[in-house]
């Protein structure tokens, strides 16, 4: 029920012709004549005017009221989508959202959120629209969001703002949620680096993981080339693949790279690590004649499984060592590039550390070299045999069998053994 307020000093009847929801109240005899209308409608919106006529010695005078109907918006969209609707966008795509309010009298307005957070109004446009129904508004409001990995599962929502909504329990409101489709972020190990040393026995967790992703990428470990685990989990934001590893020799210069797959993408993410294992050699033989005659060289080997370090080796007699001697690695040559000369350094003597670098030019093949790389010279009580000798010789040979026959006439004549030699190419 509303009122209108007169104060005039004339009566008048308190109800009003032609209006039965219409009526007067307040005290005649005070000149109070209050207007009451009673379940107003729409068509009682508009200007309303007390008048009191004129008399002998006054003009007429009149005051007026404006009355304003107050109808809340009958719905409100954001157009194209059901309300909480997933909506699917490549990332970078431009998405115009419309948020539609019908039927309000007076005009509504619109606010827009991001997760909760209102979006600053500068950044939309809103427009009247005509409404279907007599004497309403309707408002459409637009706002362009550029789809980014940030915006990925966020909500935006158009809540409508109206005078007659106010105190409301439920207020009016329409949201989506977007769904943005973007590639995920390059992978990162943590456990362990390239370069680091562990331990036969050690135990690692190799982790690897990537940021965002939508779809939902897969995090694998691959192991000299060939999948190790696919054990992918998401974590927050994050999309996780750890890996238990038991350290052994076997590990020992084995890379262990992640990939990172996607739908989105035709080649993977890849990130990688070599791991140095060092272990202890797992045995130790010697080889050699176990009988020689008074007078005799004897040539004697001691190899030694592999490890890493290389292990160093020393001979003794009846527990006196006698000479403490480096090992030397049998290396595999099938990866040398022979159409550049090689370059071999052989020690002569294991108290000197002078070394003669010895040039075979691209002639020698790969048998060759094998030989020369795995046998090297120690001269023992030779003064007939100098550096430049041996020089000359390996560095003319051009032939397998003159290397073998320049090898024992050394070893028989001269006392020489199999000793160290170091390769630099």
């Amino acid at each position: 029920m509303n009122k209108i307020h007169c104060v005039t000093s004339q009566c008048f009847k308190r109800d009003v012709p032609g209006y039965p929801r219409y009526s007067y109240s307040g005290d005649a005899s005070q000149g109070v004549h209050n207007l009451i209308i009673s379940g107003i409608t729409l068509h009682d919106d508009g200007e309303y005017q007390c008048q009191v006529g004129p008399t002998n010695t006054n003009p007429p005078i009149w005051a007026a009221a404006n009355v304003t109907v107050l109808l809340a918006p009958t719905s409100i969209s954001i157009v194209g989508w059901d309300d909480d609707a997933v909506v699917e966008v490549v990332e970078g795509t431009a998405l115009t959202l419309e948020c539609l309010v019908t039927d309000a009298r007076p005009p509504p307005s619109v606010e827009w959120f991001r997760d909760g957070m209102l979006i600053h109004s500068d950044v939309q446009e809103d427009e009247l629209e005509p409404s279907t129904m007599p004497r309403r508004m309707s408002i459409r409001s637009r706002l362009v969001v550029t789809a980014g990995p940030e915006d990925d599962s966020k909500e935006y929502s158009c809540r409508a703002l109206h005078p007659a909504l106010k105190g409301s329990p439920a207020s009016m409101v329409a949201s989506i949620v977007l769904s943005v489709l973007h590639k995920p972020r390059p992978p990162l190990i943590s456990g362990y680096q390239t370069g680091e040393v562990i331990r036969e026995g050690d135990r690692r967790t190799l982790t690897c993981s990537s940021e965002g992703g939508n779809p939902r990428p897969w995090v694998l470990w691959y192991r000299q080339g060939r999948l190790l685990d696919d054990t992918t989990k998401t974590e927050g934001t994050a999309v996780v693949n750890r890996h238990e590893l038991a350290v052994t020799p076997a590990e020992d210069g084995v890379v262990f790279e992640c990939r990172v797959t996607s739908d989105l993408m035709q080649d993977p993410l890849v990130a990688n690590i070599t791991l140095t294992v060092y272990y202890a050699p797992s045995s130790v033989t010697i080889t050699g004649a176990s009988h020689v005659l008074v007078g005799k060289a004897i040539s004697l080997s001691c190899e030694t499984s592999d490890s890493n370090p290389p292990a160093s080796l020393d001979w003794s007699v009846d527990d006196e060592i006698k000479v403490a001697l480096s090992s030397y690695m049998l290396m595999d040559v099938s990866s040398f590039n022979i159409e550049k000369p090689q370059h071999f350094g052989i020690a002569l003597s294991p108290f000197d550390s002078d070394w003669i670098e010895i040039t075979f030019s691209d002639k020698l093949k790969v048998s060759q070299a094998t030989k020369l790389i795995a046998f090297a010279l120690l001269v023992y009580n030779s003064d007939e045999v100098t550096a430049e000798k041996l020089y000359r010789d390996l560095k003319e040979t051009r032939d397998l069998g003159e290397i073998d026959y320049i090898l024992q006439g050394y070893q028989e004549d001269k006392a020489i053994i199999p000793y160290v030699m170091t390769l630099g190419i």
